[in-house]
């Protein structure tokens, strides 16, 4: 076995995450046990696992385990055990790449991928939409439109930072700036406010941290009316969303989810348990057993999540399983800072910028939706670890627990 054979089905595994169920699960398994074994003789230096045990490494094995004490403590026997399998899958994943040092040829395939797999499944889903099949446009191995939204946010993000390196007008420019635009008006026909609201945020500081760009705040601005009269002459689903939006349905969710928290604080309900206790008669004995009578100009039942990452994680993992998860999203955005003042070459540029915008899509998406889970926890974790690869392996100086000779190339 070659010593690059895990990267392959690495690429493998990022292609298939927006297409096909079967063949990411299987290159996922095939690259994490191909990437242990490549480096069965490393793992005996213990110089090796002192350095493996950093700040991020710890992180992500606290929320890789936590899920699984949780389902050991909420011992409902539905769905827990099997929530726990994906949080298994993409926190390995995260680790193996952080600790493998990538060349920047790598890096840049490993966006290709996404960009290519991403554009693959958008066509298809358009199809499906087209043609009647779908109700709304959605990416086939990610799901329902607003975590597909959420999932493609994060890639016009990547394809941003792309356009805005080029200098010039070019064949690749022309080709990625069409891409750029059938992809958005996908996002904007799927109209999940979850997803559009920090992806304009994301596009507002990709320009703008563009110091070579003159001009910045017009070209933005000019960017952002041309969008919204396009929108409204093509009456884009999103139009009409936002400006017929209600708020008093997620209020009376929240209030749902704040007290299936109250009954089950410190580990939850379990992971993928939720839709469970939102069905009305169990809420009802929810409502029974913590003395609260049931209102249902108050409460909602019948759901299948709380539209919120945070609140929604408290309800499945509790408190024990959330703070992992905060502690993560605050390692991330401080690593980035960090970072901003070293950035060398473009692919460091497009790496930061897209680690940055999959930050802000995660946390303030989340106020709006289940951002942080499936793939598209995958995905965002995936461009992190990367740009944590790239940076750390370039400038191990930055961290001092970074040792450059303990990674080694896949």
């Amino acid at each position: 076995m070659g010593k690059n054979t895990p990267i392959y089905f690495l690429f493998i595994f990022i292609f298939s995450l927006p297409l096909t169920e079967a063949i990411k699960n299987i290159s996922w398994f095939l690259y994490i046990i191909t990437w242990f074994y490549t480096r069965r003789k490393v793992f005996k230096n213990y110089e090796f696992l002192s350095g493996f045990l950093k700040p991020i490494n710890i992180m992500l094995m606290l929320v890789i385990i936590s899920p699984y004490i949780v389902a050991t403590f909420s011992d409902v026997n539905l769905r827990e055990w099997d929530g726990a399998w994906d949080v298994l899958r993409y926190g390995l994943v995260g680790i193996t790449i952080c600790n493998t040092k990538f060349s920047e040829k790598e890096i840049s395939k490993i966006f290709q991928i996404m960009l290519l797999s991403t554009f693959l499944a958008i066509l298809y889903g358009n199809y499906k939409f087209l043609s009647l099949q779908e109700q709304f446009i959605k990416l086939h191995s990610v799901g329902h439109v607003n975590h597909s939204s959420i999932y493609l946010a994060i890639i016009l993000c990547l394809l941003l930072s792309i356009i805005i390196t080029f200098n010039k007008i070019s064949v690749l420019f022309i080709t990625y700036s069409v891409a750029f635009f059938c992809l958005l008006f996908s996002i904007l026909e799927m109209a999940a406010r979850g997803a559009i609201i920090p992806l304009f945020i994301s596009f507002l500081l990709i320009i703008f941290l563009r110091k070579e760009m003159k001009n910045r705040f017009i070209i933005f601005s000019v960017f952002i009316l041309l969008i919204l009269s396009i929108s409204y002459f093509f009456e884009i689903e999103f139009i009409n969303k936002f400006m017929n939006a209600g708020t008093s349905n997620r209020i009376k969710l929240l209030n749902s989810s704040y007290l299936l928290f109250i009954y089950s604080p410190i580990f939850g309900v379990g992971l993928e348990n939720s839709i469970f206790y939102f069905e009305h008669e169990r809420f009802l004995s929810v409502c029974n057993s913590l003395g609260v009578n049931f209102n249902k100009d108050e409460f909602q039942t019948d759901h299948v999540h709380a539209h919120n990452f945070y609140m929604q994680s408290l309800v499945e993992r509790g408190l024990f399983g959330t703070i992992p998860q905060i502690l993560l999203l605050i390692f991330w955005i401080k690593t980035l800072i960090s970072y901003h003042k070293i950035i060398r070459n473009k692919i460091m540029f497009i790496a930061w910028n897209t680690s940055l915008s999959s930050f802000l899509i995660i946390s303030i998406g989340g106020i709006f939706n289940t951002t942080f889970h499936h793939e598209n926890a995958t995905l965002s974790l995936i461009i992190f670890s990367v740009t944590y690869s790239l940076f750390n392996n370039y400038y191990p100086i930055i961290h001092n627990s970074v040792i450059k000779k303990n990674f080694s190339k896949p």
